[in-house]
C-alpha cells in the first residue's frame, strides 16, 4: 500500500476529518501546518510530508506513526528491534536518518542477507550495510568490515556514535574501503583511515 493509500484509508477511518468536498484539505491543512497544495500532492501521490510533519498528521488521524509513514505492520516493527538489538541500536539511528531525509525504509528479511536495509528514495532502491564502530579512544574508532561477494550494489555504512556531538552520530559511505579491521580516526574535522578521507553518507531529499 502506497503512502497516499494509507493517508487516504487513515483519513476515511476517522471521523473528525471532514469528506472529500467538505473542507477535508483545509482541515489538515491549518492542522498539521502545512499548504493547502502539499495536503492535495499528498492525496495525489506527488508527494509526503517530511519527518516531523508526517508525526502530526499520525496524531491527527489517530494512527500509528510507522504505518502511516512506512506501511510497516506490528510484525516488521518486531523484527526490526530484533535486529536493531544485534547491533547496539545503530539500525535504528541510520533508520532514522534515512527516514529523516525522505526514506521509505523496509528490513532485509533473510538472515544470510548483505543488506540490513532497503530504502526507497527518489524512486530509486538504495540497500544498506550497518557496520558498527567501536570506540576505542576519545578520536579513535575500530570497523570491521564484511565481505559482500554476492551483492556489490550494497551501500557499507559506518555508524559512529560520537557522545560529544550534538546529533551524536555519524554516518560514513566505507563501501570503497577493503575488508577487514580499520582503525578510522577523527582528526582536523574529519574522518579518516590511514590518510584517507571517510566521506559522509549522502543521501538525496524527496520533495515535499
Amino acid at each position: 500500500m502506497e503512502f497516499k493509500s494509507r493517508f487516504a484509508r487513515a483519513c476515511a477511518a476517522n471521523s473528525d476529518v471532514p469528506s472529500y468536498g467538505h473542507g477535508q484539505q483545509v482541515y489538515i491543512s491549518k492542522a498539521v501546518g502545512v499548504s493547502q497544495e502539499a495536503v492535495r500532492k499528498w492525496f495525489a501521490g506527488e508527494s509526503q510530508p517530511r519527518k516531523a510533519t508526517m508525526e502530526l498528521l499520525a496524531n491527527l488521524l489517530k494512527v500509528e506513526h510507522v504505518w502511516l509513514s512506512l506501511g510497516v505492520e506490528h510484525s516488521e516493527t518486531n523484527r526490526f528491534r530484533e535486529v536493531a538489538r544485534r547491533q547496539d541500536a545503530d539500525l535504528y539511528a541510520l533508520t532514522s536518518y534515512l527516514i529523516s531525509v525522505g526514506g521509505g525504509v523496509a528490513f532485509e528479511k533473510s538472515e544470510t542477507g548483505s543488506a540490513d536495509i532497503t530504502c526507497v528514495i527518489n524512486g530509486e532502491i538504495l540497500m544498506f550495510k550497518c557496520v558498527t564502530g567501536t570506540q576505542k579512544s576519545n578520536h579513535e574508532y575500530v570497523i570491521d568490515v564484511p565481505v559482500l561477494n554476492e551483492n556489490k550494489s550494497v551501500i557499507q555504512v559506518a555508524c559512529i556514535q560520537c557522545p560529544d556531538w550534538v546529533f551524536n552520530w555519524a554516518f560514513l559511505d566505507i563501501s570503497e574501503i577493503d575488508a577487514g579491521s580499520h582503525a578510522i580516526v577523527w582528526q582536523n574535522d574529519a574522518f579518516k583511515i590511514g590518510t584517507k578521507t571517510v566521506e559522509n553518507l549522502k543521501i538525496g531529499k524527496i520533495d515535499k
